[in-house]
């Protein structure tokens, strides 16, 4: 979705659907130009709390970065408090942001992995 210059703005479990070996995405909001980065920001924090009960927070976190920038990570984290209080989402926010905590000072100011020489 992202990579097509999209958002969805309830990225969930239950928005995504796969049948017969294909994907489907259900139930996207409208995003407009101006709010498109926020709402790819709030989609992958939507993600993560979505993949933290399944795999850690290490684990997802790491799942992430193999798609998004450490940069584009904390972005994301502004929006974890908020996806924290929705009932639909049960995750160890704590564990999530200090997870994103860890990996931004590992990688320094520029949010990029290089920076550090890995």
């Amino acid at each position: 979705i992202h990579d097509a210059g999209l958002a969805h703005g309830d990225l969930r479990a239950e928005n995504v659907l796969v049948r017969d070996g294909d994907l489907y995405v259900i139930d996207a909001t409208n995003v407009s130009g101006d709010g498109r980065e926020s709402a790819r920001s709030y989609d992958l924090a939507s993600a993560l709390a979505a993949l933290e009960p399944l795999v850690g927070a290490s684990t997802a976190v790491d799942a992430a970065l193999t798609r998004y920038s450490t940069a584009e990570l904390l972005a994301a984290r502004q929006f974890l408090d908020f996806v924290a209080i929705r009932p639909d989402h049960d995750f160890d926010a704590a564990a999530l942001n200090g997870e994103l905590e860890k990996r931004a000072t590992a990688t320094g100011p520029s949010g990029d992995p290089a920076a550090t020489g890995e």
